[in-house]
């Protein structure tokens, strides 16, 4: 590098600085803060979609007959196969006559949602309580990620942010 034209030119041009002011026009951000304030205050709606997704995500789930992590269920056994045939049942694991399914749910309240299967068989199923563990209701990386967009499209959505 050449000591008199701080670079490899041969001829250079040292650009003046012009003078210029900063101002900051806090009101713009202090809209912005306190809509972001009041949007957080009440989670009712962002709630709702949240459980609307995983709600949803486990109806998928019964179908593919997979658990929130993506792992199959094990098969039913021969004996159980046998019995949904003779009985002309769902064939589908955990899926004998549609109950267990359609006994899962959520709840909104103001500060969380939470979902859940009030079928005593999927208890089981869930801990694997004398029967194959087969996960029904759980949060996946993929579903963190989704609850986190969720949340936070819901409180900077109107704002535009």
């Amino acid at each position: 590098m050449d000591e008199k034209t701080g670079g490899p030119w041969r001829v250079k041009y040292n650009v003046p600085m012009p003078d210029f002011d900063v101002t900051y026009d806090l009101s713009t951000a202090t809209v912005t803060l306190r809509g972001l304030e009041e949007r957080s205050q009440n989670l009712r709606l962002a709630h709702q979609m949240v459980g609307e997704m995983l709600y949803g995500n486990i109806m998928t789930n019964f179908e593919q007959e997979i658990d929130p992590y993506g792992v199959k269920w094990l098969e039913n056994s021969p004996w159980t196969r046998n019995e949904k045939q003779r009985l002309g049942r769902i064939m589908k694991v955990l899926q004998s006559t549609g109950v267990m399914k359609a006994r899962t749910s959520y709840r909104v309240l103001s500060d969380r949602v939470t979902i859940g299967n009030y079928d005593a068989k999927a208890y089981k199923h869930q801990e694997g309580i004398n029967t194959p563990q087969r996960i029904i209701i759980g949060v996946s990386e993929a579903d963190l990620e989704d609850i986190r967009f969720t949340y936070y499209d819901y409180i900077t959505g109107e704002l535009g942010l």
